[in-house]
């Protein structure tokens, strides 16, 4: 995969309600997301936004996302750096209850913000936490 400006989560699961602590962007052992810009189809304020951020994920920085609200393509969390960067791990912050875990989801990347390739793909029996 190529180095790029932009990297996104398109959220494929199909639960009514999806609960995350962290999303956190890595170059191997780097952590590369922390000056990025997030941006959302479901979220605009971007205090909110920023608790997926922080480096320490805790019980009170959880973000609930109710799918049934909207359409889904409008399910994604997007990065924006301010140079290309090399994106080839990702932690994720879950729910405690596997009901509202996030499971199924695609990381992307792209180099134009508008032609989107995968980068992988997380289904229900990969199982990620931090």
């Amino acid at each position: 995969m190529p180095a790029a400006k932009y990297f996104r989560v398109l959220i494929t699961d199909e639960k009514p309600l999806i609960k995350v602590t962290a999303f956190h962007l890595y170059d191997n052992d780097t952590r590369v997301d922390e000056n990025a810009t997030i941006t959302s189809g479901f979220i605009s304020d971007g205090s909110i936004l920023a608790k997926l951020k922080e480096s320490t994920p805790n019980i009170n920085s959880v973000i609930e996302i109710n799918t049934n609200n909207f359409r889904k393509f409008s399910l994604y969390l997007k990065w924006t750096f301010s140079t290309d960067t090399n994106v080839n791990c990702f932690k994720v912050g879950f729910s405690d209850l596997e009901s509202t875990s996030l499971q199924k989801f695609k990381l992307q990347f792209s180099l134009d913000n508008t032609n989107w390739e995968d980068i992988i793909f997380v289904g229900p029996d990969k199982k990620l936490f931090f």
